[in-house]
């Protein structure tokens, strides 16, 4: 901690420097990310959740990224999306958005975040819906109910819709990610949502969703379909569904077509102490097992 405050000081007096916010507690919480694929992982942004013990995290504060041996300057802001609070008004649940680093294959890091002081910096601007469609963002579902004819929901275009004429449902938003739904009914009990997730980094996820959850209605029963999910004219997912009553099904795809498997390889590891503090778990011995890694993974006091 004195040398992460000393580079902080020294990088504050020299000319043009803009440190980055000092860390002003001890680590919040320590995760691994590990590539168990068998190609490098490049550099992108991932998306976790994360619980809270009352009076740990405050709305307003800030949180940053410090891998193992990072100096203060090169520490990564975090995205804190706030789901849930503790009567103290406390953050109790939260959706958390930070850049996993380039991790070749098998590689490993530690990362640990801090509490930061508010930055008194310009902020980057916050990822748009209307960011999203410049990039060309074309998803779209092609749903055919028994012998009627299809139905195409064009994704695209109720998102414009939703940035035009009226708000979108929204998940998360900020300079990282931001998640939107936006959706279309089939008929009175069948409905589709599409949770799109647009990253600073230029990729989309689209979270295709398909529910029948009419459960007080006399609508609804078993519904029988055939279902295409494309990006521009590209078929990337079909299937022949037989569709129950009060079920729901979904299907993620990413625009451009073809994520790259490595961003799918990175594993988080957590520290469970402070999960197990907040009661979201049981207190479970976490010292009776052996971890398979080299290393104990970064732990928050």
């Amino acid at each position: 901690m004195l040398r992460l405050t000393l580079l902080v000081l020294i990088m504050a007096m020299l000319p043009g420097v803009n440190p980055a916010p000092a860390a002003t507690q001890a680590p919040v919480v320590g995760y691994r990310l590990v590539n168990t694929g068998h190609s490098v992982a490049p550099r992108h942004f991932i998306t976790i959740g994360q619980v809270f013990i009352p009076g740990q995290l405050l709305p307003g504060e800030g949180l940053m990224a410090v891998h193992r041996g990072q100096s203060a300057g090169d520490t990564l802001p975090v995205q804190i999306d706030i789901k849930a609070t503790h009567q103290d008004h406390s953050v109790r649940h939260a959706v958390l958005t930070f850049e996993c680093p380039k991790l070749t294959a098998g590689e490993s890091v530690d990362l640990t975040l801090l509490k930061r002081e508010a930055s008194s910096t310009e902020q980057p601007p916050a990822v748009t819906v209307n960011m999203i469609l410049d990039r060309g963002y074309q998803a779209s579902a092609v749903i055919r109910l028994g012998d009627g004819a299809p139905v195409i929901i064009d994704a695209a275009r109720l998102l414009r819709a939703a940035a035009a004429e009226h708000p979108a449902s929204v998940w998360l938003s900020g300079s990282a990610v931001t998640e939107v739904r936006v959706g279309f009914p089939l008929d009175r009990s069948l409905h589709i949502d599409f949770d799109i997730r647009g990253y600073a980094d230029g990729r989309v996820r689209t979270d295709f969703i398909v529910a029948n959850d009419a459960t007080f209605s006399p609508d609804g029963g078993l519904h029988r379909y055939t279902v295409e999910l494309r990006e521009s004219d590209r078929s990337l997912f079909s299937a022949t569904v037989a569709h129950q009553r009060n079920t729901t099904w979904h299907k993620e795809l990413w625009n451009p077509a073809g994520d790259p498997a490595a961003f799918r390889d990175i594993r988080v590891i957590r520290d469970m102490t402070p999960v197990i503090r907040t009661g979201a778990l049981p207190a479970y011995d976490t010292n009776r097992k052996k971890s398979s890694c080299n290393s104990p993974i970064p732990r928050s006091n």
